[in-house]
């Protein structure tokens, strides 16, 4: 579960120039044969608490839901220091 923790922290900080990043379950079924929809719907609460334990996570991540109310995917909120796209975002913010 490591792998899809570290997957989800470098594609989110890598790609944000905002902070916000959301990861879905076809994609991470897409990078991980492992990870399949029902793989991921059973380890849903541990990835939650394994990323809102990251030091790169700012608040607490939140799942997004499907239409039928079922877990679809991560919102994650990363820490600007962590996003190197965010340059320009922090300073329309007047942050840098």
């Amino acid at each position: 579960m490591s792998e899809i923790i570290d997957y989800i922290i470098s594609i989110g900080t890598a790609n944000t120039a905002t902070g916000n990043w959301h990861v879905t379950y076809d994609e991470l079924s897409e990078a991980f044969d492992f990870a399949t929809p029902a793989y991921l719907r059973q380890h849903h609460e541990e990835i939650l608490v394994e990323l809102d334990g990251r030091k790169e996570i700012l608040s607490e991540t939140w799942t997004d839901y499907d239409e039928n109310g079922e877990p679809e995917g991560f919102d994650c909120n990363f820490a600007l220091a962590y996003c190197p796209n965010a340059d320009d975002y922090k300073e329309d913010l007047n942050y840098g």
